[in-house]
């Protein structure tokens, strides 16, 4: 279909049209909130569980006392995802002679990309003024390794905090724009794709032209609505926003508040609209 050959959309009323109902809002609002807050909490507990720990292995290669009379006591490692390891466990050793040859006991935790490379003998380096400040050669080997992870995992979920804070405000931007748009209402054909059914919520892809780019964002109906399309194409009818984001319509037009003849008259168009 070529630019000159483009059918006429279906004509909104040329008044101000009331919005009939409002979207709910309020829970997807805190949902997103708490999200948020969970993601940074997450991220914040991982930076205090392993980078003090952390910080003390890397001081420990340099300064460090290492003894060769160890022994793991039990231990376990999880690997999630194919790509995370996760190991914990206990182990024992004696300080040197000079140390005071004393027993310690002590935890390992070590959180790291891949697996733990377990075929190196266990030697343990510890701080001789501290023998519980310590670490084994195993959390040594993957020291840079547990250092990047870290970081990447707390940036990740720090960083899906302020994702999430725009996210929960989104629904109120969009419920505005609909308000401002139907002061003069303007019909506008999207493309959709990807519709997704989960509890009483309809979700589906929303392609359009912003700035002569095409651009796309989920866009969320009661699960009893289905958008109304346009002929047989996978365009479906929308009201455009004063800065060209669209609402998409259902086929029961539920959003606005028309008369009959009007709503009969722009789902007859929305029906014959050619392919």
């Amino acid at each position: 279909m070529t630019a000159s050959t483009v059918p006429p959309l279906p004509a909104l009323p040329a008044r101000p049209i009331k919005q009939a109902r409002k979207r709910a809002v309020i829970r997807p609002l805190i949902g997103w909130l708490m999200a948020a807050i969970a993601f940074v909490a997450i991220g914040v507990f991982m930076a205090w569980n392993y980078g003090p720990q952390l910080a003390r292995e890397v001081a420990l290669r340099h300064g460090g006392a290492t003894t060769q009379q160890a022994r793991l006591l039990d231990g376990v490692c999880k690997t999630r995802k194919a790509i995370f390891t996760d190991c914990s466990g206990h182990f024992e050793f004696l300080t040197r002679p000079e140390h005071g040859q004393q027993l310690v006991k002590a935890k390992l935790d070590y959180l790291m990309m891949l697996s733990l490379d377990d075929d190196i003998p266990l030697t343990v380096t510890y701080d001789p003024a501290r023998p519980e400040v310590n670490t084994t050669s195993w959390g040594q080997n993957h020291l840079w390794n547990r250092v990047g992870t870290l970081a990447g995992m707390v940036l990740f979920c720090v960083g899906m905090g302020p994702l999430f804070v725009v996210l929960a405000f989104t629904p109120m931007r969009r419920e505005r724009a609909l308000r401002a748009a139907l002061q003069k209402p303007k019909a506008g054909a999207v493309r959709l794709s990807n519709l997704r059914s989960a509890g009483k919520r309809l979700t589906l892809k929303v392609h359009f032209k912003r700035g002569g780019k095409w651009r796309a964002f989920d866009h969320v109906m009661f699960k009893d609505e289905s958008p109304l399309m346009l002929g047989e194409t996978d365009r479906a009818l929308a009201v455009m926003s004063p800065d060209g984001i669209p609402h998409v319509l259902d086929t029961g037009l539920a959003d606005l508040t028309l008369s009959p003849q009007e709503r009969e008259q722009i789902q007859r168009a929305a029906q014959t609209w050619p392919d």
